[in-house]
């Protein structure tokens, strides 16, 4: 799912699209078009 789930446009965490639920901060991202796999692998969190 991940890999073509888009992050910002897509429902794949809670019931509506990241984009409606936190519209400030999309409004701030340059790069709206990515997938949630884009994400994770470009921002991974490092384990401490």
């Amino acid at each position: 799912m991940g890999r073509t789930a888009m992050f910002w446009m897509d429902i794949w965490c809670g019931n509506h699209p990241l984009k409606q639920e936190f519209p400030r901060v999309f409004h701030l991202v340059r790069q709206k078009e990515r997938t949630v796999a884009d994400f994770m692998r470009n921002y991974a969190f490092s384990k401490e």
